[in-house]
């Protein structure tokens, strides 16, 4: 028996031998292929697919713009201030300002009030005047100056009294002022001031009313 399963061994051994040697020759000569041929095969294809097929790319991590969702305020503007001559050309007083009205008053108040200006000024220093009369100008060649001044006639119109009023605008001579002897409305600042030994009156800061 021993014999026999030893021959049943070695035949089974050659067959298999043979079968291994036959598909070897098989696939170089286009004989049926193999079990093991048609899974050497797929592999190929699969590398061969793998190796041909475009690495895949990877998408790019994008970090999400900061939204700002809050209106931004907007920055302040700072207005720049004005000139001397706008803030002067600018100026207004307020009927409660207005310390002597000598538009409101008789002809003869009127008078007797302007002659107490020019005798007694220190009284009125720093108020706030409000006149009525005729426009005139004179100009001083040797100072190159312009002096403007309202004058204001008595209840009789047979005496006047003159009061010098400075602008508070850098106002030009003529073309805006009123024709001499013209009807005019000022409100100025009363101040006095010197020139040599002359003591003179005047309303600063003045504004002609139209």
């Amino acid at each position: 028996m021993k014999s026999v399963r030893i021959v049943l061994l070695l035949i089974l051994a050659l067959a298999l031998i043979a079968c291994d040697s036959g598909g070897a020759a098989g696939r170089t000569q286009g004989s049926t292929a193999t079990v093991k041929d048609v899974l050497a095969a797929e592999m190929e294809k699969a590398d061969t697919a793998s190796a041909s097929a475009p690495a895949p790319v990877e998408a790019a991590e994008s970090t999400p713009a900061s939204v700002n969702t809050k209106d931004p305020s907007p920055a302040p503007v700072e207005s720049p201030d004005p000139s001397p001559a706008e803030a002067a050309a600018a100026r207004t007083y307020a009927p409660e300002e207005i310390d002597v009205d000598l538009t409101a008053m008789s002809g003869t108040m009127v008078y007797s009030e302007v002659y107490g200006m020019m005798t007694a000024p220190e009284d009125y220093l720093g108020k706030v005047v409000k006149m009525q009369g005729q426009f005139s100008h004179y100009y001083d060649k040797k100072l190159d100056q312009h002096y403007y001044l309202c004058f204001i006639a008595d209840a009789t119109a047979c005496c006047a009294q003159g009061m010098e009023f400075i602008p508070a605008a850098d106002l030009v001579y003529p073309d805006q002022f009123p024709e001499v002897d013209d009807p005019i409305t000022v409100i100025g600042v009363f101040d006095i001031y010197w020139e040599g030994e002359i003591e003179y009156c005047t309303l600063r800061n003045a504004v002609i009313l139209p």
